[in-house]
């Protein structure tokens, strides 16, 4: 993963949650009557709830169509490469060897 993929994977990860913040703070202000000890609690339970489905929906989407990437800030996806794996290891972690106590 280059620079150029941790900035787009940061844009991907922060526009959700920015979505969920304006819509939640909408709802909790001027959408119906919440009393003032627990709209703190109730914003950011809605912000997290509201950015995750928004989320996972635009991606859903994007798989059907890709341009709508846009709607995550990005219409381009970071590229993630596998590990490399080293003979004799396992995702990193050496193996024994088969007659090993």
């Amino acid at each position: 993963m280059n620079l150029n993929d941790k900035v787009y994977s940061a844009i991907r990860t922060g526009v959700p949650m920015l979505v969920g913040l304006v819509i939640s703070y909408l709802l909790v202000h001027f959408g119906f009557a919440v009393p003032e000890d627990v709209q703190t609690w109730l914003e950011g339970l809605l912000t997290f709830g509201i950015g995750y489905v928004y989320y996972l929906v635009v991606r859903w989407l994007e798989g059907k169509w890709p341009s709508l990437g846009w709607l995550l800030g990005s219409p381009n996806q970071p590229s993630y490469n596998p590990p490399m794996v080293v003979p004799g290891t396992v995702t990193g972690v050496t193996t024994n060897p088969p007659n090993a106590p």
